[in-house]
């Protein structure tokens, strides 16, 4: 009995990864990308360079904080949406695949640099401002590109299969019209990211640099 039950469970978690592989993979390469930017961060802050960390000071200074939050709405969305722009241009590409196996990791390491960054030269304070203001905005960004590379790699597969010859023919069209929604979905996802980002800065303004 206890072995049949150990099989069920087995079964069970088998078929739970292969129903989301797709999304437990890209998540996979987010977090090896956070591990590979946080030994950046490492690398660099043993070199002395001071250039990253001035810059990351500067996003989160009472001065940058002052702008509005408009202005601070504006510019976080208008640079992570480059990334969802990025997915949905390469999912319209049959050979789109690699790239969007390189745009998670890329995230990963810019999410991993500036947490180990202000965590090397800030302490404590800089963790916090960190679990403040990257992580929250950064969560929800990385679950939107999640399901935009899904979809782009499920759109470019297809596409690639139709152009081939002896590929499997899809119904491109309704993949498309799926795909683009899939994608303004994650675009509304990553505006909300932005608007909490401003509002976390603009609350935070007296406990900023």
């Amino acid at each position: 009995m206890r072995r049949k039950r150990r099989s069920v469970g087995r079964a069970g978690s088998f078929g739970f990864f292969r129903a989301h592989y797709q999304i437990i993979s890209i998540a996979a390469l987010i977090v090896a990308g956070m591990l590979i930017g946080a030994l950046l961060a490492r690398q660099a802050a043993a070199s002395g360079q001071n250039n990253f960390g001035s810059v990351l000071k500067a996003s989160f200074s009472a001065q940058t904080a002052s702008q509005g939050f408009v202005s601070l709405m504006l510019s976080s969305f208008l640079s992570s949406s480059l990334l969802l722009l990025a997915a949905y241009l390469c999912g319209l590409c049959a050979a789109g695949l690699p790239v969007l196996v390189v745009l998670p990791l890329f995230k990963g390491a810019g999410l991993g640099f500036s947490i180990g960054y202000l965590y090397i030269q800030y302490g404590l304070r800089g963790m916090t401002l960190a679990a403040l203001c990257i992580l929250p905005e950064g969560l929800i960004v990385c679950i939107a590109l999640i399901l935009a590379c899904r979809a782009g790699m499920r759109y470019s597969y297809r596409l690639a299969c139709t152009i081939l010859p002896t590929g499997k023919q899809y119904s491109l069209w309704s993949d498309f019209v799926s795909f683009s929604c899939c994608c303004l979905a994650c675009l509304g996802l990553d505006l909300a990211a932005s608007i909490l980002e401003a509002l976390i800065i603009t609350g935070l303004h007296g406990y900023l640099f």
